[in-house]
């Protein structure tokens, strides 16, 4: 998982592959994350590094929200959902994360519209987010 790039792989039987392919979209990968897959693919040292990085930062994420009693969730990606009261309370953490240039995932429909996403990067970018996080969770 590297977050962003979106580049991604299927295995299946040929039946299925030939499925896929024919919903191929005409604009295959963007060239930058061809070459950034590549380099991470022909660097294991690397790519287990960042694969640590991010572990690392869900585990962190994961014992932020419980001590702020905040039930989260996600075990095997590389983001964290979490549950917050409403749908209202959702949004305004959602809008205002948006106005600090914090991007995560809220605009989920019912019945899960009372939960967030985050990706959990490194812990820096975690340790960023949570102190905003606490600006808004302070005036709710």
């Amino acid at each position: 998982g590297l977050p962003g790039i979106r580049v991604g792989y299927a295995l299946s039987i040929k039946k299925n592959i030939e499925k896929i392919e024919s919903c191929r979209l005409s604009i295959e990968l963007p060239f930058y994350s061809i070459k950034i897959a590549s380099q991470y693919l022909d660097n294991k040292k690397k790519t287990l590094a960042i694969k640590k990085q991010i572990l690392n930062a869900r585990t962190f994420a994961h014992q932020q929200f419980k001590k702020r009693h905040i039930l989260s969730f996600g075990e095997h990606g590389n983001s964290v959902t979490f549950k917050v009261r409403n749908n209202i309370e959702a949004k305004k953490i959602g809008n205002f994360l948006f106005k600090k240039k914090i991007l995560i995932n809220y605009r989920y429909k019912k019945p899960f519209d009372n939960f967030l996403n985050i990706t959990t990067t490194n812990k820096k970018n975690l340790k960023i987010f949570f102190s905003k996080f606490d600006l808004i969770k302070n005036i709710n």
